[in-house]
């Protein structure tokens, strides 16, 4: 006789899943995989994702640019200048968005965010052939991204005038017009409601006046906001100490009966009594 089992004594089929009996076990356990594959690209990212457009930019180049970057050097450095000159060009005619634009063409021919499918890394190819063309490239890229800087400091767009000064100063750490232009981009943030921007645009003026005391522009803006800072300074220690000046922690009538001299007396020998408080007369200290 063959033994019928019912519905509820029926054995369970192993899941391919594992132990995933749920439907809402497997979505859990997708959406936990997205989160982290989601992180990991991220990561990856991080530095095209922290950077400002006009460098985001970069990633996906015209046909004019794609075309420098396969070209032997000498037509690559002068299809970049001329890029360059047209920046030159746009900022003249208080073109920026178009002059930031020109110009990071010419940063582009050789210094690009490459897509490869999960990742965007920042790529430096400079189709050089020796140390002089390398450093012609160089020269080049500083004074693209000093112009950029110029460029967004009309449109007050400090945190990228920061960013380009930064470039700038990674390869000539004492370019004047770098430093002079993080500074204002650092007044720029103060203004907007910063709190340590000032500190930092003050030490990047000290600096610059420090590699050329005679750059009036930078003396005259160092004597401003040192002031400045100064100011505030003053008015911050006042804040401060004001936080421990306001009212009395004890009321008076407490204070007189704990600095009341002891009845009895000295309380060990040798205590001394000054302003109703008694004092170990070889150490000094308070005695309660």
């Amino acid at each position: 006789m063959v033994e019928i089992k019912s519905d509820s004594e029926e054995e369970e089929e192993p899941s391919e899943f594992g132990n995933i009996k749920e439907p809402s076990d497997l979505n859990n356990l997708l959406q936990e995989a997205a989160k982290l594959k989601t992180a990991q690209l991220d990561e990856k990212r991080r530095e095209y994702v922290g950077s400002p457009a006009f460098m985001q930019n970069t990633l996906h180049p015209g046909d004019d640019v794609k075309s420098a970057r396969q070209a032997a050097f000498k037509d690559k450095l002068e299809t970049a200048t001329s890029f360059k000159s047209e920046g030159n060009e746009r900022f003249k005619a208080q073109e920026y968005v178009d002059a930031v634009a020109a110009y990071t063409k010419c940063i582009a021919v050789f210094r690009y965010f490459e897509d490869d499918g999960e990742d965007r890394p920042l790529r430096e190819v400079f189709g050089a052939s020796n140390e002089d063309e390398r450093k012609q490239v160089l020269e080049l890229l500083v004074s693209c991204y000093t112009n950029v800087a110029a460029c967004l400091l009309k449109t007050e767009q400090n945190q990228d005038v920061i960013y380009a000064c930064d470039q700038v100063l990674k390869q000539s750490p004492e370019n004047i017009k770098a430093l002079y232009r993080r500074a204002m981009a650092n007044i720029g943030l103060e203004k907007q409601g910063g709190t340590i921007y000032m500190d930092k645009a003050v030490d990047d003026l000290q600096v610059a006046h420090k590699i050329d005391p005679k750059n009036r522009e930078v003396k005259l803006a160092l004597q401003k906001y040192r002031k400045l800072k100064g100011e505030q300074d003053s008015k911050d220690r006042g804040q401060f100490q004001g936080m421990f000046g306001r009212g009395e922690i004890y009321s008076k009538e407490a204070t007189e009966q704990t600095s009341a001299p002891y009845p009895e007396g000295p309380p060990i020998p040798g205590a001394v009594q000054r302003d109703g408080m008694w004092y170990d007369g070889k150490t000094g200290r308070i005695l309660i």
